[in-house]
């Protein structure tokens, strides 16, 4: 659901009197179908791939990498790379969406080998900092038919990273 920005959060009269706000205006840019049918694609990214190592203890992730060759304008060729990650939790009602983005990593390109334990590392913090209610016992069944229902919670924006540091440990 797209959100209207807005930039004032309240505003008084002289006199102290609060003044009423518009409310921003929202409404649905993805169907419910194609809203549904991604996160099940992006959580089978965590639960299907790897060796397990993907996924956090008690909740349903979903994420998707990303991996870019950057442009050189200098010599008008592709130098270098940038290896991204975002992550989405708990996906029966997401509540998180944490963006990891590491420029010209030094170890490797690829977002799920370098970004991905940096998002996990984030989302193991803030699930429980947030209050997110971890996921049922039973994870859904990966089936591109699952139903969502509609959304009762605005996804918060944790992190995002734009480094050229030198991860320590990825």
């Amino acid at each position: 659901t797209y959100i209207q920005p807005t930039i004032i959060k309240s505003a008084t009269e002289a006199d102290g009197t609060p003044i009423e706000l518009p409310e921003p205006k929202t409404h649905r840019v993805v169907s419910e179908e194609a809203s549904a049918a991604t996160l099940n694609m992006m959580e089978a990214v965590i639960s299907e791939m790897g060796n397990g190592s993907r996924k956090i203890d008690g909740y349903r992730t979903a994420g998707k990498s990303g991996t870019a060759q950057r442009f050189d304008p200098k010599c008008k060729c592709y130098n270098g790379f940038t290896a991204s990650f975002v992550g989405v939790a708990p996906v029966e009602d997401p509540q998180l969406v944490v963006y990891v983005m590491l420029d010209r990593p030094t170890n490797g390109n690829l977002g799920s080998q370098l970004a991905l334990p940096v998002v996990n590392n984030i989302l193991l913090m803030a699930l429980p900092r947030y209050n997110a209610t971890p996921s049922p016992r039973q994870p859904a069944p990966p089936s591109m038919n699952r139903q969502s229902g509609p959304r009762r919670s605005r996804w918060r924006t944790i992190s995002h990273f734009n480094t050229r540091a030198k991860p320590s440990r990825f």
